[in-house]
């Protein structure tokens, strides 16, 4: 079993020397964080902290964590005149990329192109090719210019030690570059959106094995690597990984709170687009007002959605271009489709994900521990108090230590709609019965809260 109660934390500059190992302090919270930057906070008192000489900028590692923060922020506590108090704030290193802004020449060519009168695909192959190339243009030093990897826009822009590497997933060749236009928006808001969209995660993490990324960049040996990675699924109806369900009951550690809002919920998204109408005459030579075809669009998320299950939402794209103005190209109305698409299926995700909220708490459970049982964008099963079932995302894992020991807790995102499954009955034996709603599986919640998939679903 893991201890706890001491957790030495190891302070690096931004070369990565170790600059000294932190085991004295009053308190600390550190947040993973799957798809977006991880944040810590740490106290400790003011003699303390004056040994160990952190500075602003200076990188904190935690054992029980793969991210790496940035302390960004500091603050002096005289609040009692007998003890002064200093605490550090920051991020961790996935926020570097908020400090670079993508402009116009940093997009990857998706746009399609004239050729001979028609119209093709640039070489981007998927979404990964595209972050590699924005990276390539705003942040890591690369020696292999070409046409896959272009350089960088300014030498003044890279960060000497990163780098990045090729996810193993071959799923990865079959997901189509967004089209978008995202000129003016961080090289983070663009990482975030678009691997939102696909439900990737990435991390700037310490490169301890020594991956040699040289084959990306032409450079070996660097410090920092990127990389993208997918949650696996441990939900109970699937048997390639280890099932992790989070359920309740007398001896359970696991404590949560429940919210279920259908305010604001949605998932089917009726678009707007450009306004473009053009004047054509007819065979008679009559003149009349025929609208872009690309003006109005549908997406259906969850399927054939209809009568009390659907829910619209609105979702205004009329700023999306209707042509290139630097290449002068006007855009086709599948490229105008796709862009709309895109921004709606990110709305309609974010607008169902927000009708459920998990509040979870846990102080210790030596039977689901995190990263042994299940790590960052995992796909879990959670029971709540009304016996109800859902399908989660672990989001983010937040942990602390103080005074009154360890306390740590995953934090679920919802991705499917009012939980995943339902109650149907009860059997003799007191246990529920209950029926996926996407899939139609049935499973039985037994005494002891765990879920049995059945083989046959005649039964119910």
């Amino acid at each position: 079993m893991r201890d706890y109660t001491s957790t030495p934390l190891q302070l690096y500059t931004r070369d990565f020397t170790l600059k000294t190992v932190i085991d004295v302090y009053d308190s600390f919270v550190w947040t993973d964080v799957y798809c977006g930057y991880s944040d810590f906070e740490l106290k400790m008192p003011n003699m303390i902290a004056a040994g160990y000489n952190i500075q602003v900028g200076d990188l904190l590692e935690c054992p029980l964590s793969t991210k790496i923060m940035i302390v960004e922020a500091l603050n002096i506590d005289h609040g009692n005149q007998n003890e002064v108090t200093v605490t550090y704030k920051g991020r961790s290193l996935e926020s570097i990329l908020i400090r670079r802004v993508m402009r116009k020449e940093d997009l990857p060519d998706i746009v399609p192109q004239l050729d001979d009168g028609e119209y093709v695909r640039a070489s981007i192959r998927n979404f990964w090719d595209s972050i590699k190339y924005i990276l390539d243009r705003t942040a890591v030093q690369n020696t292999l210019e070409s046409g896959e990897h272009p350089g960088l826009s300014s030498p003044n822009r890279a960060f000497p030690l990163l780098g990045y590497v090729d996810p193993d997933d071959e799923q990865i060749e079959d997901q189509t570059t967004p089209y978008v236009d995202f000129d003016g928006m961080t090289v983070y808001d663009y990482v975030c959106s678009v691997l939102f969209y696909f439900g990737y995660g990435f991390e700037i993490s310490f490169n301890y094995a020594g991956v040699d990324d040289s084959s990306n960049s032409g450079i070996p040996d660097r410090k920092m690597l990127f990389k993208i990675y997918n949650g696996k699924k441990r939900t109970f109806n699937q048997s390639e990984n280890d099932r992790v369900i989070f359920s309740m009951d007398d001896d359970s550690t696991f404590k949560m709170d429940t919210t279920i809002d259908m305010s604001s919920y949605g998932n089917m998204a009726m678009v707007i687009g450009p306004h473009e109408c053009s004047i054509v005459e007819d065979e008679n030579g009559d003149k009349q007002l025929v609208e872009n075809p690309a003006v109005r669009y549908t997406t259906d998320v969850y399927n054939a959605v209809s009568g009390w299950d659907r829910y619209e939402i609105f979702v205004d794209c009329s700023s999306v271009p209707n042509s290139d103005t630097v290449r002068d190209i006007p855009y086709s109305d599948e490229y105008i489709i796709a862009q709309m698409r895109f921004n709606a299926i990110r709305a309609v995700k974010s607008s169902m994900g927000g009708n459920v909220s998990y509040s979870p708490s846990i102080d210790y459970d030596p039977y689901k521990i995190y990263r042994e049982h299940y790590y960052l964008g995992d796909l879990v099963n959670v029971i709540d108090d009304l016996g109800s079932i859902a399908m989660v995302r672990i989001g983010s894992f937040s942990q602390s230590i103080d005074q009154n020991g360890y306390k740590a807790y995953p934090n679920f995102e919802s991705i499917s709609p009012i939980g995943g499954y339902r109650v149907l009955e009860q059997t003799e034996n007191g246990s529920d019965i209950a029926r996926a709603m996407e899939t139609g599986d049935a499973v039985r919640v037994t005494e002891q809260n765990n879920l049995e998939l059945f083989d046959d679903t005649s039964d119910i």
